[in-house]
């Protein structure tokens, strides 16, 4: 509850110092991806490089292919910042749940071994 307190909280006193909206959103990504990386290493150490590649990974990928490839999104860095958030949220979070499902299996069959 902690992380997520100073998160919020860092991220509401990052508005005055940013110039602009971009500059803000790219705080606040790298702020959630350090709570993130919390939560990660917190969870399973082991993870946190396979991580650390893969979100830049996606974030190299997603910003090439909003600049280059597609001309359906436009090609500010706001945009771009925002589009690698979103993916990058939802990737995170299927990270997160998974290695919760895994803890909790781990942690009743370890459970059932001390039961007997």
């Amino acid at each position: 509850l902690l992380p997520a307190i100073s998160f919020v909280v860092l991220g509401i006193g990052l508005v005055p110092l940013c110039y602009s909206w971009a500059l803000y959103l790219f705080f606040l990504y790298w702020l959630l991806w350090l709570f993130f990386l919390y939560l990660l290493i917190t969870l399973n150490f082991t993870r946190v490089v396979f991580f650390c590649l893969r979100v830049f990974l996606i974030t190299a990928v997603l910003a090439s292919i909003t600049s280059r490839s597609l001309n359906f999104y436009p090609k500010s860095t706001t945009t771009k910042t925002i589009w690698c958030v979103v993916c990058n949220y939802r990737y995170l979070r299927h990270l997160v749940k998974k290695s919760n499902i895994q803890n909790s299996i781990g942690f009743s069959s370890m459970q059932s071994v001390s039961d007997q």
